[in-house]
Order: C-alpha cells, then sequence, then structure tokens
C-alpha cells in the first residue's frame, strides 16, 4: 500500500513538473513575442504618424 502511494506521489510531482516546464516554456515564447512587438510599436507609431500629418 505504501508502496503504491509512493509511486502516485512520483507520478504526481513528475507531472507537475512536466507542466510548470511547458508553463515556463509558453512564458518564455510569449515573452520574446512581446518584446518583439513592443520593437515593432515604434516603428508603426512613426509610420501612423507619417501617413496622418504628411500626405
Amino acid at each position: 500500500m505504501l508502496d503504491h502511494y509512493n509511486m502516485y506521489n512520483k507520478n504526481i510531482q513528475v507531472s507537475v513538473s512536466n507542466i510548470l516546464k511547458d508553463l515556463c516554456a509558453v512564458e518564455v515564447r510569449c515573452s520574446s513575442l512581446v518584446s518583439q512587438v513592443l520593437s515593432l510599436l515604434p516603428l508603426l507609431a512613426i509610420r501612423i504618424f507619417f501617413q496622418r500629418y504628411l500626405i
């Protein structure tokens, strides 16, 4: 019974750590996406500004 419980506990720990790893991967992807968007924002703002005021 105790052996079974230990196996179950290990499985839970493994699945939790896998979930955490997945979350970290998603977070890294999201943060890189956010930084790309933020680096593009000034260019977009400049384009919109020129289209509005110079044409």
